[in-house]
């Protein structure tokens, strides 16, 4: 579930930014884990160096067809459709400091996927360090 209560949030637009394109690069593929509803193992799998350069060529490409798509005059809207969902992306995301704590207490547990884990546990810190008053109220880690 997306966090929305307590949240207000804007985020870069493809349809009017058509420049800085990069894309998330792991530092490997993760196995699956059996037994959990999200998340994975921190083990590597197997083919990871192929399906790492596979990865990548994937994302080269989808940007190479992107910015030829804006070339030849297609629009942002429609040309973005072919950038993956490991484009990096800009956004502004303001709330109240209860739904800060809300998102961290939820996200920053085991079992939750690694990359929003450690994005929660960050927001944690900045938190306690800005409102340490509140935020011992707050946290229930």
């Amino acid at each position: 579930a997306k966090h929305q209560i307590g949240f207000s949030w804007n985020e870069v637009s493809r349809r009017y930014v058509t420049s800085d394109i990069s894309f998330w690069i792991p530092e490997y593929l993760r196995q699956n884990c059996a037994n959990k509803k999200q998340g994975s193992s921190l083990d590597e799998v197997v083919d990871n160096t192929k399906l790492m350069r596979q990865y990548l060529k994937l994302q080269l490409d989808c940007k190479a067809l992107y910015e030829k798509m804006i070339e030849s005059d297609v629009c942002g809207e429609q040309a973005r459709m072919i950038l993956p969902q490991s484009m990096m992306t800009e956004w502004i995301w303001s709330g109240s400091l209860y739904a800060w704590s809300r998102m961290y207490n939820l996200r920053s547990c085991d079992g939750v996927q690694l990359e929003t884990s450690l994005y929660a546990r960050e927001v944690g810190k900045i938190c306690k360090e800005r409102f340490p008053m509140c935020w011992k109220y707050l946290e229930i880690r």
